[in-house]
């Protein structure tokens, strides 16, 4: 069985001495004790400043670390009483704009070339998939129309709610199967949610699953 760690909302602190948060720097520390593999997610327009240190982190890590497109804003807008996220409601060209967008940026500053994409809040619809056709990304998650790369939509969940690990839940939930893909939020947590994790890391690797940076 594969597992693939999901970890969203990577964004440094732009112009500021601590350049990577704490908790981001201790999710990868704690990926790197166990030898384990993770995928974390990047918003593009963290990118957009010039800060040489976040991208030397970024770059630092990728013998773990599998980055992917998170989405360019990370928002969502309210009007006459209807939402609308970067990912859906809105039109394939705006999708297609702001998924390139971030994967130019990533070139350029990282130079890394993204091949992963999940969508903010998971939020996605049919022009999702039209616009991801269009671009070089080989693997998505949690669609909701196919595209023509990977869809990885199994999923177990450890954040129960989200952006808080609970073990017991995630223990007593868990099912092997093919993949799964397991969620996570480490610019949430607190000292208690980092050993919860670590928990399931531990249970994991006791069962010899395999945890992989990418399955396409």
């Amino acid at each position: 069985m594969k597992i693939i760690i999901k970890a969203d909302d990577l964004a440094g602190y732009p112009g500021k001495n601590k350049i990577i948060p704490k908790r981001w720097q201790k999710f990868v520390d704690i990926i790197k004790k166990y030898n384990i593999k993770a995928n974390i997610g990047i918003i593009g327009n963290s990118l957009l400043f010039n800060d040489e240190g976040y991208f030397e982190w970024i770059r630092s890590n990728e013998k773990f670390i599998e980055y992917f497109n998170h989405g360019f804003l990370h928002r969502k807008f309210n009007f006459d009483g209807e939402v609308y996220e970067e990912c859906r409601n809105t039109s394939m060209e705006y999708q297609l704009q702001l998924i390139t967008y971030t994967n130019q940026l990533a070139k350029e500053k990282l130079k890394i070339e993204l091949i992963s994409f999940g969508a903010p809040y998971n939020a996605t619809d049919k022009n999702t998939s039209l616009a991801l056709n269009k671009t070089n990304i080989k693997t998505a998650y949690f669609l909701a129309e196919k595209f023509e790369g990977v869809n990885l939509k199994d999923r177990i969940d450890i954040e129960v709610p989200v952006h808080c690990p609970n073990f017991n839940e995630f223990k007593n939930s868990f099912a092997e199967k093919e993949y799964a893909v397991i969620q996570v939020h480490p610019n949430s947590w607190n000292d208690y949610y980092f050993n919860e994790f670590e928990n399931m890391i531990k249970f994991l690797k006791d069962y010899k699953f395999i945890f992989a940076k990418e399955i396409a």
